[in-house]
């Protein structure tokens, strides 16, 4: 449920940008969002498992983080100008 007022939360700062810091780019914006859209079904694929296999649930949880966390280094955040 956090996860689904998350995005919920991240779709409305970005509709129209008023909310986000100056600056930042649309593909980053883009990138972050397709990144977010992962965790919810692997939530609750988590939580399904988790009644059988509560370790191999919460590695799931932390591989998603862990994804989360290497996925948004790459993210170029500023809007490079043009010349």
């Amino acid at each position: 449920m956090i996860n689904l007022a998350f995005n919920l939360l991240w779709q409305q700062a970005t509709s129209d940008k008023k909310l986000l810091r100056p600056g930042i780019s649309d593909a980053a914006i883009r990138q972050l969002r397709n990144n977010y859209l992962y965790g919810f079904p692997t939530y609750l694929a988590a939580f399904v498992v988790s009644f059988f296999y509560p370790d191999l649930a919460l590695s799931i949880c932390v591989l998603l983080w862990v994804f989360w966390a290497a996925s948004s280094k790459k993210i170029n955040f500023t809007e490079t100008p043009t010349l």
